[in-house]
């Protein structure tokens, strides 16, 4: 009903222009941050994102697909602007992140860094896509990894026959949703998958994502964060002093849950389990088989595995992202939300406030009209009643007919003349026979409405709010969008 739909919408928290700002108060308050183990961490994680970006682009040469180079001129005493997310396959609302990380270093002469958070799991390869028969929307998912349930650091993008087929499914039902201009994109990615066939998936959806973009931050995995020497020590460090850090994570959570009154245990992370000399660690032991929860018993010795190392889990995460990576760190919303918690833990568990960091999120719909469409209907059936009584605000607005209107016209002026001599009337006889007329009129007003076209539209099958969410599905692939 405004007119006003549009078909991107970004939420960025901050506004964009106070990002320099933050960052200078960023580079200022971490002068009093936990130095040295800074400085080491820091200095090791630039080293190896470029050596794993110079990386990403030789495999990508060797594959066929030419990438753009690293740029040479890297300073070490830049400041890092950084954000991260799982290596699966973005949609919009990720991309921004990564869009307005390169646009912000670039503004504001830092070094962009990209983190693939390969050590969680799920399907790296997982791309969904729309089925329209008889008018109806379905959304339909399938998988570029040979196989599910590893770890992303393991996946590794399936053999071209399977490559094939996929692809010719997504694009065949594009075709039947009238998508043609998507199907083309869709051909040129099934032609930079192929080329990387066999490939870690993480691995090929950087190159992809970079081929198709033109955006080309340093990138490093977090497994890689977590092998380096220095966040090997600064991890096992929380693990020696690992009652404390347990105990205080879960006073954190608890205070954090009940200020924001949440009531689900697991939000924003499950509490560590504490049972007696037991204790788990919100870390990670990790090897090539999966990842394990880091669990201390009593006064047994901590020891790893050969071809283990420790990493990360929850909050610990963006703790180290945040404090001893970065210098700004760009969220997406939900990131936004958990992360107040993280920034209670550090100011709890070491003393110190963690920087800053802001936010970024794209809403972007493959079938805005029909967005609009529903959303409309939606919203004109809950005010339904309104358009009964107030008639004369919705027309001229094109939800009537012409002949609609001019009959609706006419009772809305019969209805004026009513409502005169009903306040006009002298005694209660009058104002009876008056309000009897107005109800019959209303009633008459009210019947017309329920046999005019937008009657019929704002019922149709389809007009509710789980087809709204369908037709409004925002995790599309990015490159549905050339």
């Amino acid at each position: 009903m405004n007119g006003d739909y549009q078909d991107i919408k970004d939420t960025i928290e901050p506004p964009y222009g106070e990002w320099g700002e933050i960052l200078s108060a960023n580079l200022s308050m971490l002068k009093g941050f936990n130095q040295l183990a800074r400085q080491e961490i820091r200095s090791e994680v630039f080293v190896k994102a470029q050596r794993y970006t110079a990386e990403l682009v030789m495999r990508a040469l060797k594959s066929g697909i030419q990438i753009a180079s690293i740029p040479s001129e890297y300073s070490p005493d830049s400041a890092v602007i950084m954000t991260g997310h799982q290596p699966i396959i973005y949609h919009s609302g990720l991309l921004i992140k990564e869009q307005l990380l390169v646009q912000s270093a670039d503004n504001l002469s830092a070094t962009a860094v990209n983190v693939i958070i390969d050590t969680d799991a799920g399907d790296a390869g997982k791309v969904t896509w729309p089925v329209i028969r008889n008018g109806e929307l379905a959304i339909q998912q399938g998988s570029l990894v040979r196989s599910e349930g590893a770890l992303f650091i393991e996946q590794r993008v399936a053999g071209q026959a399977q490559l094939i087929e996929l692809f010719s499914r997504i694009k065949g039902d594009l075709r039947e949703a009238k998508l043609d201009k998507v199907a083309l994109s869709v051909g040129q990615v099934e032609k930079l998958y192929l080329a990387l066939a066999g490939e870690p998936i993480s691995v090929a959806n950087s190159i992809v994502r970079r081929s198709i973009t033109g955006y080309l931050p340093l990138e490093i995995p977090l497994s890689v964060i977590s092998a380096l020497p220095a966040v090997q020590r600064w991890l096992l460090a929380i693990v020696k002093d690992g009652a404390r850090c347990a105990v205080t994570y879960n006073q954190t959570l608890d205070a954090y849950r009940l200020s924001h009154k949440i009531k689900n245990g697991a939000n924003p992370f499950p509490n560590m389990k504490i049972d007696g000399s037991t204790i788990e660690l919100p870390l990670w032991r990790v090897d090539r088989a999966g990842r394990y929860p880091i669990v201390l018993k009593g006064s047994e010795p901590f020891e790893l595995a050969n071809g283990e190392t420790l990493a990360p889990r929850g909050g610990i995460v963006t703790l180290l992202l945040r404090g001893y990576c970065s210098e700004l760190f760009i969220h997406g919303l939900g990131g936004a939300r958990y992360d107040r918690f993280v920034d209670e833990f550090a100011l709890r568990y070491l003393g110190h406030s963690l920087p800053r960091f802001v936010a970024a999120s794209r809403t972007r719909h493959l079938f805005p009209e029909k967005v609009e469409e529903i959303s409309q209907a939606i919203e004109l059936k809950q005010h339904f009643k309104e358009i009964v009584s107030h008639t004369e605000k919705f027309l001229g607005q094109g939800l009537f007919s012409s002949e609609e209107e001019q009959g609706l016209l006419f009772r809305i002026s019969e209805r004026r003349e009513l409502l005169g001599l009903l306040h006009a009337a002298s005694c209660d006889a009058e104002r009876s026979v008056a309000a009897k007329q107005l109800n019959e009129l209303n009633k008459g007003v009210k019947a017309t409405l329920e046999q005019s076209s937008l009657y019929r539209r704002v019922h149709n099958h389809g007009v509710d709010e789980r087809s709204l969410q369908l037709w409004s599905y925002r995790e599309f692939p990015y490159f549905f969008w050339s």
